[in-house]
């Protein structure tokens, strides 16, 4: 019967497949076959090399996730120094002297504990995820627990944020910078009529009114119980250097009873022409209640360049941006190394007492737990994006460990000139002693951090050096532009990537050019804020107060999706999967010591709040609650969303919980090799196409 079966079948497959009569002669076709004629028909689809191409690059991003590119580096130490130039900027440094200045010198070990025991497997967390999966840090929550997708976009506004910031102070580098690089007047901005040993050669033609104006400059307090150093006069005096007046501002005075300890001179000055400079660079017209003013010709000349430097270093080739990354760590260590020794070749035995001031109480180490989130961009999003660029198999300790120690070093060296520059006097206002000093510097700087008043503190700082003084401005203004035009661009392409492989979309050059233009014309305008009372105030208080605390929320989450939804444990085998053979063991040790560290460090970043609070200016409580909201705002937004999609769709809530498991996990290397072939294809038809 079966036999019988098999020959009828294929007997009727052949009437089927040969030609009759009704198929060589079709008469008019059934209404059935006319409704499923447009079904039925085959289509023929020409594909030419566009089409090709396009295929090609969906292929490609499907395999390699962000790998639509090529990797940011090649070796070990470019991608180094690519990481070190997105952690570091300015507001590194400036945000650590804040601390520095308010609990002494003994917040620097408190800071490397911190550092090592927090931020080390922080750091070494969200690089290894972005390594594991290859994807930025948006899709790596989407797919980690899909009620968790907010969570990425928030960390990608707390990172546009911070590039925000970073970039009102590129105008006044760019300010000193034109001052100090007149070098035939060998004198800044401010040095004009400083004080009553100015003589009439000293008074420039456009302010003939200065020593009316600065006619009682200083005023001493507390003159009993210290005498005057017998030489004090050859310290405060004016001198005439390549024809110009140049004057220095301070004078030595040690007390009767500590005759071989000498103290910074501590004077109430009644004006100050550097501290006036400041107030117009902040665009400041008057004194108390302060008077904000339209932005100048030159600011807006000031702005402008500013964008225009952006751009310019944005469409270099990444051949081009790599070497600017390595320039930038070795000339601000350069830079560092030489204004220090010119500093302590210059500087006459000065001492600052507040600098030995031991505290180690709570507040301190719950400062440095936060200090430690800001300052290596934790909860930021670029890290991911770090990690999904280095090679597969990498030993990101070794990266992590190489990254912190050098943010220590590198913010141990910039905290030696910061103190140089206290001990020596400047714009720091006090009754007379070094004990009222101390009193006043906390008080004054409790909860007004901002970069932009750190820097033209220090600028003003520096006038003590002299003739020195327009050496030192260029060649720290020059370094701290480099390195924050340099941490903008690294930032923005981050950006740029995030929002590019978060909508599926192609990673061309319009899309590229279209975002950062975008980007950086946001940024630009943004910076006209400052020259307005409110907006000056709103920036100090994001400064202050709103990334320190948004960093530590977003952080917190990060800790709960990661170790609630996900695992740690998990995580942990995830890490060792890419591992090379050789540090296996050594990785083992390493994981098991992160996954206890990862656990405690969520209860160490609530305590530290608990402890200490970074309390924003007066009456700005409500904006700094405002802006924290808007940025955390995505999380709980889309996970409403997501709950309310699924619920309509009648399915079960459990799966915006459960993570999707096929897509983690090493990509296998026939896939590198044949996306690395692929890519090579693409680059040779479209003649650089995918060129950063």
């Amino acid at each position: 019967m079966e036999g019988d079966e098999r020959w009828k079948l294929a007997r009727t497959q052949e009437q089927m497949s040969a030609p009759s009569a009704e198929t060589l002669h079709p008469g008019p076709p059934s209404p059935s076959l006319r409704e499923d004629s447009i079904a039925s028909e085959s289509l023929e689809v020409l594909q030419d090399d566009q089409v090709h191409d396009e295929e090609l690059k969906i292929i490609l991003g499907t395999l390699t996730r962000m790998g639509a590119q090529n990797q940011m580096w090649s070796n070990k130490f470019v991608a180094l120094n690519v990481i070190i130039c997105y952690v570091t900027t300015y507001t590194t440094y400036a945000r650590f002297c804040y601390f520095l200045d308010r609990y002494g010198f003994m917040f620097i070990p408190v800071f490397l504990v911190c550092l090592l025991f927090v931020g080390l497997p922080l750091v070494y967390m969200e690089m290894a995820l972005g390594q594991f999966t290859t994807m930025n840090a948006v899709l790596v929550f989407r797919r980690m627990a899909p009620i968790a997708s907010g969570l990425g976009i928030s960390m990608l506004f707390l990172g546009l944020l911070v590039t925000v910031i970073d970039f009102t102070l590129i105008f006044s580098l760019l300010s000193v910078v034109g001052n100090s690089i007149q070098i035939n007047t060998n004198e800044m901005a401010w040095h004009r009529c400083t004080n009553k040993a100015d003589g009439q050669s000293c008074v420039s033609t456009s302010l003939m009114s200065c020593p009316i104006r600065y006619k009682e400059d200083f005023m001493e307090y507390n003159i009993e119980g210290k005498y005057m150093d017998e030489a004090w006069s050859k310290r405060f005096l004016v001198i005439d250097f390549g024809g110009d007046c140049i004057r220095y501002e301070r004078y030595l005075a040690f007390f009767s009873h500590s005759a071989f300890e000498y103290f910074p001179s501590i004077v109430s000055m009644v004006s100050n022409p550097a501290l006036d400079y400041l107030k117009n660079q902040i665009g400041i017209d008057s004194g108390s209640p302060p008077a904000f003013g339209f932005p100048s010709a030159d600011d807006i000349l000031l702005w402008f360049i500013s964008w225009l430097l952006i751009l310019i270093l944005s469409r270099q080739g990444r051949r081009f941006f790599l070497k600017a990354c390595v320039m930038a760590t070795v000339v601000f260590i350069s830079t560092m190394i030489t204004v220090l020794g010119v500093m302590l070749l210059r500087k006459e035995e000065a001492y600052m007492g507040m600098y030995l001031d031991l505290q180690f109480h709570l507040q301190v180490w719950a400062a440095a737990i936060q200090l430690t989130l800001y300052t290596l961009r934790i909860g930021q999003g670029g890290l991911f994006f770090l990690g999904s660029q280095n090679r597969f198999t990498n030993s990101l300790l070794v990266d992590a460990f190489a990254i912190v120690i050098y943010v220590f070093a590198a913010i141990s060296l910039f905290s030696t000139v910061h103190i140089l520059f206290r001990a020596t006097g400047g714009l720091q206002l006090s009754g007379g002693s070094s004990y009222n000093y101390l009193i006043n510097w906390r008080q004054k700087h409790e909860n007004s951090y901002s970069q932009f008043i750190s820097y033209w503190s220090t600028a003003a700082d520096m006038s003590v050096y002299g003739a020195y003084e327009p050496f030192l401005q260029f060649a720290l203004s020059c370094v701290y532009l480099m390195i924050s035009l340099v941490n903008i661009r690294l930032a923005l392409e981050a950006i740029v990537a995030n929002c590019i492989n978060t909508l599926d979309a192609i990673y061309d050059n319009v899309s590229n050019w279209s975002i950062k233009y975008v980007s950086t014309m946001f940024l630009a305008l943004f910076s006209f804020t400052l020259n307005s009372n409110v907006g000056f105030d709103t920036i100090v208080t994001i400064e202050h107060t709103v990334i320190p605390v948004a960093t530590a929320f977003i952080v917190m989450l990060e800790l709960i999706v990661i170790g609630v939804f996900y695992g740690f444990e998990r995580l942990c085998a995830n890490v060792l999967s890419m591992s090379k053979r050789e540090d296996r063991f050594q990785g083992r040790i390493w994981s098991f010591f992160c996954l206890y560290l990862w656990k405690v460090s969520f209860l160490l970043i609530l305590l530290s709040f608990l402890f200490y609070y970074p309390v924003p200016p007066g009456g700005m409580e409500q904006a700094a609650l405002r802006i924290i909201s808007c940025i955390l705002f995505p999380t709980p937004a889309l996970a409403l969303i997501k709950i309310l999609q699924t619920l309509s769709k009648m399915r079960n809530i459990t799966m915006l919980l459960t993570p999707e498991h096929e897509l983690w996990g090493p990509r296998m290397t026939d896939d590198r090799r044949r996306a690395l072939k692929i890519e090579k294809k693409l680059q040779i038809r479209s003649h650089g196409y995918w060129r950063w």
